[in-house]
């Protein structure tokens, strides 16, 4: 199954921004970020986080661009996390555009994958290909 983060964004209204400044990181005894990011994310979201992987165009919605530090400044780390493990919805009640991953992800890998992601929107460079 391949991640998409999410399709559509909550706008995180009320809240305070995040900064966005973690450091690209490798959780101790976890899988390595950019590699949990090439296999459940890229496919959805695109080997740079842009949202423009080759499923993108046959979704509901678009999934979000990583990179986009205006996107990320409205969510916590646990609002990312939640949308990793319980998925996410286009509407509300509709099929979920985005899957849930938390019967395939450990703790530790979900972590990874928010740095990542946090790493992305920070202007952080991708070490995955951008061929396809």
């Amino acid at each position: 199954m391949l991640l998409a983060f999410a399709a559509a964004c909550t706008s995180g209204s009320g809240k305070e921004t995040v900064p966005l400044t973690p450091p690209l990181r490798e959780i101790p005894q976890g899988r390595p970020a950019a590699v949990l990011f090439r296999q459940y994310c890229a496919t959805c979201h695109g080997h740079q986080g842009r949202g423009d992987g080759p499923a993108a165009r046959v979704l509901i919605g678009r999934p979000l661009d990583w990179t986009l530090r205006a996107t990320l400044s409205k969510m916590s780390d646990e609002d990312i996390r939640k949308k990793i493990l319980d998925g996410s919805e286009t509407k509300p009640g509709e099929r979920k555009s985005m899957p849930a991953f938390a019967e395939e992800l450990a703790p530790a890998d979900v972590d990874a994958l928010v740095g990542y992601v946090r790493h992305l929107a920070a202007g952080g460079a991708s070490p995955l290909p951008s061929g396809r």
